[in-house]
């Protein structure tokens, strides 16, 4: 796997021909997560709790997430939180903990989370000037799916609820036998 490239583009257009570069002469998707801090990890918010550090406190406080959002959010909606995954991908849209990461296709939406709770002040002048880097992250989930799940000789794409793969990720007491790295997949 090959070493994380860092960019400081300082304009949009040096974003746009960054994108466009990376995007050329490929078929796959890339998606972009976009940082107010550019020193802010790729860490979902089920792992950023201020005490639970363990994983097996982790796999129960999710456990409990689950089973209360669930119990909860009936007379609010009327999917059927039955599948583990979509009960996950439901529950990030709301803002619960989670062991996801939100991604976008789209780099102008992974842009403007980038910057829109970044500290900045306005100059006399009108120009704008930020107190620290925001920093926007360019995945290829196919590359990097083909890395992650490297130990089960995958050689797929992006992977979506339902596939076999995802059994490796599947919510189990204290996350035993979960894979190492995270799957990069298409969300309901």
């Amino acid at each position: 796997m090959s070493a994380i490239r860092i960019e400081k583009p300082t304009s949009l257009a040096d974003i746009v021909n960054l994108i466009e570069e990376l995007r050329r002469g490929k078929d796959t998707p890339l998606w972009f997560r976009g940082c107010s801090k550019d020193n802010h990890e790729l860490l979902p918010s089920l792992y950023r709790h201020p005490t639970k550090t363990e994983i097996a406190e982790i796999a129960q406080l999710e456990a409990e997430l689950i089973t209360r959002f669930r119990q909860r959010s009936v007379p609010f909606h009327d999917r059927d939180l039955t599948d583990d995954w979509d009960t996950l991908f439901f529950m990030q849209h709301y803002g619960v903990p989670t062991r996801l990461l939100d991604w976008t296709e789209n780099p102008f939406f992974g842009l403007y989370f980038a910057v829109k709770s970044a500290a900045y002040q306005v100059t006399p002048s009108g120009r704008i000037n930020f107190s620290q880097a925001a920093a926007m992250w360019i995945l290829d989930p196919v590359v990097w799916n083909r890395h992650s799940l490297s130990r089960q000789s995958y050689d797929g794409g992006v992977l979506v609820p339902g596939d076999d793969t995802l059994k490796g990720y599947r919510h189990t007491p204290a996350f035993s036998g979960m894979n190492i790295y995270p799957g990069a997949l298409y969300g309901t």
